[in-house]
């Protein structure tokens, strides 16, 4: 098991090799297979506190705090079309946990119309051309 940023990991591995050889030694054909796999053990992280609030329309809101210290806070609002027709959901909220460096991390984020935009000092940004 792997623990990244607070979150367990489980690391599956499945590899299966083939090798078919058509050399002629004796004209025989040789065909070698080899299977590897490996699972790790994960143990859960508990959650030591836990909010969510619906209404009928699907807004929402929900908050959550690990014992390892992720602490994640949402929001589903619905936001009318452009047409007034409909409704979008527009999620926002933002997350916090510690880097494995020992670095808090705080990123924030919001899913509209727009596409998704995620700020904070751990996102790298993109060299001005």
């Amino acid at each position: 098991m792997r623990e990244v940023s607070g979150i367990a990991i489980t690391a599956t591995v499945i590899a299966i090799g083939i090798r078919i050889s058509d050399q002629a030694q004796n004209g025989k054909l040789c065909l070698v297979v080899a299977v590897s796999y490996v699972l790790a053990d994960t143990k859960p992280i508990e959650v030591i506190s836990r909010e969510e609030v619906h209404d009928a329309a699907g807004q929402y809101s929900l908050s959550y705090q690990t014992a390892n210290g992720i602490t994640v806070v949402e929001h589903g609002e619905l936001k009318p079309t452009p047409d007034g027709k409909d409704h979008v959901l527009i999620k926002s909220g933002q997350y916090q946990y510690t880097s494995p460096e020992g670095k808090p991390v705080d990123i924030k984020y919001k899913a509209d119309e727009f596409g998704f935009v995620a700020t904070g000092d751990a996102i790298p940004v993109a060299p001005v051309a």
